[in-house]
């Protein structure tokens, strides 16, 4: 079972929430933001993403920037960015995403055999 060391908690659900291309509802966006922060393991930038969604004078544009364009893409030199809170960017949470993906297809294509079957 894959778990990350915050209270044992999967993020596959987040993961999979967040594949689509680009989102163009702000309600939307701000639903995966505010889905994101409390998943961020890293303080920071959780309250990052809670600072500005909290302020009334936060710029629709940062939300959709960070938000609604969709993940970071796996290219030939694996996952890079610039490092920032959202599935576009480099951090923590997308790194125990990648993680777990990783982990579940290893599990899922290499059957594990048990002491009993050596």
């Amino acid at each position: 079972y894959l778990h990350s060391s915050r209270g044992g908690k999967s993020y596959h659900h987040l993961q999979k929430s967040t594949r689509s291309e680009t989102m163009t509802s702000i309600e939307g966006v701000r639903k995966l933001a505010e889905e994101w922060a409390s998943n961020d393991p890293n303080p920071l930038t959780s309250k990052y993403v809670r600072n500005l969604l909290n302020n009334e004078k936060a710029s629709e544009e940062e939300l959709m920037e960070l938000f609604g364009k969709g993940r970071i893409g796996f290219g030939t030199a694996g996952l890079r960015a610039k490092m920032f809170p959202g599935p576009r960017y480099m951090n923590d949470l997308v790194v125990v995403q990648a993680s777990q993906g990783l982990a579940s297809y290893c599990l899922s294509a290499f059957s594990v055999e048990s002491s009993e079957d050596q």
